[in-house]
């Protein structure tokens, strides 16, 4: 019932290209604007690749993906120590739809800032529905709350950089089960 043969042709890099990189940068805070359209070169190549049995482009991928992961930790660590004002004024985006990769190197930190701060408040805020019982420990709770929202965004980096297997396996895995579900969303690649 599910199953329906499709030809192996450019819907099928679209799909595939846009779904791989959602999985690896939903939030878009990951890849800058450049990084990102470096591996667009790919978009509309896949399924020649897949046809040629060439899967070296996978080397662009784990490689951009590491150095954004690197970066992104060398970030968290940066602005971990830093005092948050949580009094000033301030946006945060979100959309059902996902936003264009738009980030900048320049923004970096700023957008790290912004999410930690924003995770920080979502999680103090889940303590409790009453506003008045949270404020006069606000100081207290947003240390423990920082701690946690820092070590679980660090334990997340670490363990995709030192995967058992290697951070190249893993998104091969990720881009194999993509492309399977493109034919059929119940099928798996088993390694």
């Amino acid at each position: 019932e599910h199953y329906h043969p499709k030809p192996v042709d450019d819907s099928l890099s679209v799909y595939v290209f846009d779904t791989f990189i959602d999985n690896l940068d939903g939030n878009r805070n990951l890849f800058t604007k450049i990084e990102y359209e470096n591996l667009c070169k790919h978009r509309l190549l896949l399924d020649n690749y897949i046809l040629q049995n060439d899967c070296s482009f996978m080397d662009d991928f784990v490689s951009a993906y590491q150095f954004a992961l690197e970066r992104k930790k060398k970030t968290l660590e940066k602005i971990q120590n830093e005092v948050f004002d949580y009094n000033a004024k301030d946006t945060v985006k979100f959309s059902k739809k996902n936003f264009p990769f738009d980030l900048v190197l320049a923004d970096l930190d700023k957008v790290w800032r912004k999410r930690i701060k924003y995770d920080i408040l979502e999680d103090i805020s889940k303590l409790g529905s009453n506003l008045d019982s949270l404020s006069p420990h606000f100081s207290k709770l947003e240390k423990t709350s920082k701690a946690k929202i820092f070590e679980t965004h660090l334990c997340k980096v670490n363990s995709l950089l030192n995967s058992q297997k290697g951070l190249g396996f893993d998104l091969q895995n990720d881009f194999l089960n993509i492309f399977c579900s493109y034919f059929d969303p119940h099928t798996n690649f088993f390694s």
